[in-house]
């Protein structure tokens, strides 16, 4: 079995987080959630080990050719397969939208508030950070 650098095999590991969002066992809020976390662990990963890969690059007279051709490897994979899961992540985001427009539910912003949907939608308030559901009680 070949050696997977460590780095790489988190963004395997996360990919593994993005496909149980396109499960469709599972409940469509909790695919959802599978979503979230799987943005927010890349977010991590991206602030704190991509930032060290960049470092390790930029620091030209302290680090071993060697080793800095091998951050330079690490950080094309990490790219590669971020391009990757991106475009499997925005297609998974936009087909569970159209589970939840099927089902009824909306997400909407703090703009769109005021606007009613159809009768018995449940409403996703997004705003600030943060979701509020509110059952539409206008049916």
């Amino acid at each position: 079995m070949p050696y997977i650098e460590r780095d790489t095999s988190w963004m395997y590991f996360n990919k593994r987080i993005l496909l149980e969002a396109m499960r469709p066992d599972l409940p469509l809020l909790e695919r959802f959630n599978y979503l979230g976390i799987y943005s927010n662990n890349l977010d991590e990963f991206f602030r704190v080990r991509v930032a060290s890969l960049r470092r390790l690059i930029d620091s030209a007279e302290e680090l071993p050719t060697a080793e800095r051709k091998k951050a330079k490897e690490t950080l094309r994979t990490i790219l590669r397969l971020n391009r990757e899961y991106s475009q499997l992540f925005d297609e998974t985001f936009a087909q569970l939208v159209r589970e939840l427009k099927d089902a009824h539910i909306h997400i909407i912003n703090e703009r769109r508030a005021h606007q009613q949907p159809r009768g018995g939608s449940l409403v996703l308030l997004h705003g600030q950070d943060q979701w509020l559901h509110q059952p539409d009680l206008h049916q």
